[in-house]
């Protein structure tokens, strides 16, 4: 008889240890997930803007921007890109390639430095006026092709000329941050 008696309190000592065990599992299973709703509510996403008036309401979420995103990155982009001169091309291509995205990043800084070697060589000075009616955004979620049409003052040397110009530049918005894709441009 005694036997069973102890075999009944080593299972009632069994069953102690594995209410105690499911109880400690609920009460650290409770814990984490306020420690996860927690984490979720005080979560803040940083979101880049260029340092320019927001006249419109902006959209940037992991489906898509809004154009007035990409409108106002590509004014930013447009100032820095279009208006140079030997004195101030370093400065403006340093801003533009902080703005390109890490894959592309060879290509533009290589056409940077092209355009910069041939302006400082040529003593070149131009300024853009874009023609923001006639400017296009193609919007494919995060992704956005500009073309911004618009004429340009070019000085090289003391001659100077008038051109119209098209710059396109691909723009992509990756975790609140704008990237520049790629930038091209065309004489007429």
């Amino acid at each position: 008889m005694s036997r069973y008696i102890n075999d009944f309190k080593n299972l009632q000592n069994k069953a102690d240890i594995a209410i105690r065990t499911v109880i400690s599992l609920a009460i650290l299973n409770v814990l984490m997930m306020c420690l996860v709703i927690y984490a979720i509510s005080t979560r803040k996403t940083v979101i880049e803007l260029p340092p320019m008036p927001i006249e419109d309401t902006l959209v940037y979420s992991s489906t898509e921007v809004s154009e007035s995103a990409f409108d106002m990155w590509s004014r930013f982009f447009i100032t820095y890109a279009a208006n140079y001169a030997p004195e101030n091309i370093e400065d403006n291509h340093h801003v533009l390639l902080k703005r390109a995205h890490p894959e592309y990043y060879a290509p533009i800084s290589s056409n940077l430095s092209e355009l910069e070697e041939h302006v400082k060589k040529n003593r070149i000075r131009q300024f853009f006026h874009p023609n923001w009616k006639k400017t296009s955004i193609e919007i494919r979620k995060n992704f956005a092709l500009v073309i911004i049409e618009g004429k340009a003052t070019r000085e090289i040397g003391s001659k100077r000329n008038e051109l119209t110009m098209i710059y396109k530049m691909k723009l992509a918005a990756e975790d609140g941050r704008m990237y520049l894709i790629e930038l091209s441009k065309e004489e007429k």
